[in-house]
Parts: C-alpha cells; structure tokens; sequence
C-alpha cells in the first residue's frame, strides 16, 4: 500500500511528551517504526525541513455524519489536519429510529433536512452506508436522543410512557451491541428538550452496561448553566456513566460568573467518583438551526403549526410579545443578546439574507426585527442556521486551560459551498495557533495531546491517537511556528496556514492545501 519514511522531523507524538528530533517510518497503512534515525530503502522520503510530525487531529465533537454522506471528501476537516471525527452529537443522529417513525417526527425531519431525508432503523445499517460511501476522515457516531424520542413520541411536550421508553432503551441497546460508543442529548432542542432527567437516566444507564458515553448538549448555558450543570452530574451518578458536556460556555455577559462555578461543581462530582470531561471550541459565537431560537412551546405544535403561525401578523405579533416579555422558561437569546448578534449563515430561499443579521434583514424591508425572523424561518420552510454572538474571549481560554478540557469544532458543514459557521473549517489550527502558541493556554506538546491522544483515550479509539509502532499511519505533518486559521464568519473558506500535509491510513489525503483525491477513512465501532 504505502512505504514512506518522514526524516528528521519533530515528533510530538500525542502523550504530551515534549517533542524530540527523529525519523518515522510507514508500511501499509501502520506506522512501522520511530526512532532517531532509521536506515534503509523507502517507496518515498518525506524530508523535516524544521516541520513537525503529528498524530492526526481527532475532532471531538463534529456533525459530520449528518452530511458525510452526501460530502464523504471532507474538505473542511482535512484541510485543518482532522483525520477522525466523532459525529452524532447534541442529540442528532441519523438512527436508529423505531420503525414506523412518528409521522410529527417525520414531517418535522423532512422540513428542516429535506424531504428525501432517510431515517436508519438500526446502527449496522448507518455505519454500512458510511463505509460504502467511503469517508476521506475516519468516522465514529453516537446514537441521537432526537431521534429516539421523536421516533418513537413524537414532538409532544410530555414525558415517555413506560412503553415507549422501553422502546427507546431496546432500539439504544441493540446500537450499543453493534458498537455505538454510547447516546447524545441536545436538551435545547425538540423534541429532546420535553425528556424529564428521569428518561435521560434511565437510557444512559443503557449506556453505562457497555462503558459508553453520555454526552450532553445541556439545557441551558446562560442563566440556568448551573441548573444544567447539577442535572448533568445527577444523570452522571444515577446511571454510573461516563460523561462529556459538549461545547462548555456561558452565554450573555452577565452570566460570566456562573462559569467558574460550573467547574468547580464539575471538579467536586469527579472528586466523588463521577467521570466528566468538556469540550469547547476556539470560538465567542455559536450556531443551531434557527428553530432552536424558538420559545420551547412552538414545535410542540408541529412544524406545520410554526410555519402557518408566523406568516401572519397576529402570529408575529404574539411571538414579539413572548420574546420581549419573556412568557416562557428558555434562554432568549434574542432578548438577552439582540437580533443583531444572530447573523443568518444558511437559508437556500432567502440567499440575499446570508451574512446578515436579523436587523440587517429588518431594516432593509422595512420590518420589525421580529417580524424579520419569522419571515426567514417561514420563506425557508424552517430550514435555516444562524451564527450567534454570546460569549467572551476569556472564557474560552479559561476553559483551555483546564485539564478536563477537549476540543471539539461543533462544526457542520453541507458541502457544496454552502456557508457555515468557521468552526466547520478552522478549528484546529485556531486552537493551536492561537490558543496554545499565541495565548499559551498549554505547552504545544499538551495542545497536541488534547487534540490526539487524550482524546483518543477518552473515546476507546484503538490504533489512534499517538506515534507509536503498530498504531494505524493518521499523520498530520506542520510547522508549529505559522499554524493558524484564516476562516471568518462571512468567509468560512479562507485556507489554513501551516498544514504541509495529512495522511490517513498511510495515504496522502493533503498536499499543501491541496485535496489528493484520497478518500481513505474508517467507520470505527467503540472500542474496537
């Protein structure tokens, strides 16, 4: 297959060891041997030149799987070093669903994803299309919450029936047994947000049978952040799971306090037995679908309901009102932060709305912000994605800097050129080049290692994550001196600096930027 020996280049190889000058030879897919010098013939010879030698990124928190299949090139990931990604989170996945889905479920599926959108009724026959359509990025998937809860309930606002959370339990057993590494919730989003933390346990006790996962996009990180926190850590020792919280932040700038606060009742839950990591991305704004911005009660009604509501002026109207005077228990981010901190980054029917803000949108037809949003939401039919502006700098480096700390891009991108959020494309050469060189949030050697090994190790990645003989030939070569990103928010595409070259499985994937054409990725099955 392969036969290359990388010759005098800086190893930093994934244990947060400090780097050390010497060669690294690859045979057929697996790294072959490290040492300080190695002799003998090589199919290719690949000099240092003053560059470094890396595992390949693992992005520990990416959405891959919602467009991998329609995308399997993964350009954005490759191009910033990402070799494997754990996709599946935030409650969204693909399968499995309960067969028939729920017919509100499907409905609301097939508005914000598109109507030839294809359920999977079981984990074996998601992952058989993942390898068919052959992947450029290895690729691991967790079960999604939304789509056990609203296959089988549907989006009412309600708890399970005993019967229905059986149904729940059966269908995350079986993906459990064919090798998912556990389930994700996105609590702010329908129909995940109406499961009382009694069903969030009960199904993550599932996943503690088989030493899974349970990674949570919590229900509130704004004023309720430590609410969230606290029903986070319960869920963690009622059902004896390993637990991640995906994409730790504080929102709005008078919640900034709550964050220190945040970790320290995360640091006393593990001093009393818990396992709980986070992960962050190198960013001050996020980005969901701009239903989620939605009051709670909206999508209890149906996606039909929505749109037929805010296409009226009393619709409008009564959605001003809710959002201004706060009638209903969720984080507004519209109130809190104003409709000039989301900005539209996806709306194919409202293309001359891209890069805008609400506002923007609002003061060029002549509308109320308000009605801006509805008419955004009810011209795409709800499928929609938005960039919001909620958090401070200093909170993102506070959270590098702690030891239980990952990174995660939290990025999605469709492919085709649609814009995104830059996290989608920048992500890793961010954190490292302006995070852990410019800020010095960590020793190189430990930014590496957050981003290889210890993520490698928190998610039974076998063969992945570090140099080391044996272990599978995912290699990032860079120069640690100019690593950085370049992607903007109205920009997304910009290049990277400072990646010469990924390989995956051996082969060359990237070139100096360039796609190779290499589509050389793994489905991975947890622990396996």
């Amino acid at each position: 297959m392969n036969d290359i020996l990388f010759r005098n280049v800086m190893i930093y190889d994934g244990s947060g060891a400090e780097p050390r000058l010497g060669d690294v030879s690859v045979k057929d897919g697996k790294i072959a041997a490290v040492a300080d010098k190695i002799s003998g013939h090589h199919a290719l010879t690949i000099e240092g030149n003053g560059l470094a030698l890396a595992p390949g990124f693992i992005d520990a928190h990416s959405h891959s799987d919602s467009y991998v299949l329609v995308d399997p090139m993964r350009d954005c990931r490759l191009r910033q070093g990402v070799t494997t990604e754990i996709a599946g989170q935030c409650g969204s996945s693909k399968g499995p669903a309960a067969q028939p889905v729920h017919p509100d479920f499907k409905r609301f599926r097939e508005a914000t994803a598109g109507k030839n959108y294809k359920f999977y009724y079981t984990y074996d026959e998601l992952t058989e299309d993942l390898e068919a359509v052959r992947p450029a990025t290895n690729q691991m998937a967790f079960v999604g919450h939304l789509v056990l809860r609203g296959s089988v309930v549907g989006m009412e606002n309600r708890p399970a029936t005993a019967e229905e959370l059986d149904r729940m339990k059966a269908l995350l057993e079986e993906a459990m047994q064919q090798g998912a590494p556990g389930y994700t919730v996105g609590l702010v989003y329908s129909p995940s947000q109406y499961a009382p933390t009694e069903e969030l346990i009960e199904l993550a006790k599932v996943v503690a049978k088989y030493d899974g996962i349970y990674s949570t996009h919590m229900r509130g990180e704004g004023a309720s952040l430590l609410d969230s926190v606290k029903e986070t850590i319960r869920i963690a020792k009622e059902a004896g799971v390993r637990t991640n919280i995906s994409h730790l932040k504080v929102m709005f700038e008078k919640n900034r306090p709550l964050l220190k606060e945040s970790l320290r009742l995360i640091e006393e839950a593990n001093a009393e037995g818990c396992d709980i990591t986070f992960d962050v991305y190198p960013y001050t704004a996020t980005s969901a679908g701009f239903l989620s911005t939605l009051p709670p009660s909206y999508l209890a009604h149906g996606i039909d309901w929505v749109l037929e509501e805010l296409s009226t002026p009393e619709g409008v109207a009564r959605l001003e009102h809710i959002i201004l005077n706060q009638t209903e228990d969720w984080e507004d981010s519209l109130l809190h932060a104003g409709f000039d901190k989301d900005m539209l980054v996806v709306g194919e029917k409202t293309p001359e709305a891209i890069g805008k803000t609400y506002h923007e949108v609002a003061v060029e037809k002549g509308i109320s912000d308000t009605a801006a949003f509805a008419w955004l939401i009810t011209e795409n039919g709800g499928a929609g994605t938005d960039v919001r502006f909620l958090m401070n700098e200093e909170d993102v480096e506070m959270l590098y800097r702690h030891p239980l700390c990952l990174v995660g891009s939290d990025g999605l991108y469709k492919g085709q050129g649609e814009m995104s959020h830059p996290r989608a494309w920048g992500t890793m050469t961010r954190y490292l080049g302006r995070y852990v060189r410019e800020k010095k949030v960590q020793t190189f050697a430990e930014g590496i290692h957050r981003i290889t090994g210890k993520t490698a190790d928190r998610y039974r990645l076998k063969g992945k994550g570090y140099i080391r003989e044996g272990y599978d030939a995912d290699l990032v070569l860079f120069d640690p001196q100019t690593i950085i990103d370049h992607a903007e928010y109205k920009d997304p595409f910009r290049p990277n600096e400072g990646i010469e070259m990924v390989f995956v499985g051996g082969e060359a994937a990237v070139v100096r930027d360039q796609l190779t054409g290499v589509r050389n990725g793994k489905v991975l099955r947890y622990g396996k």
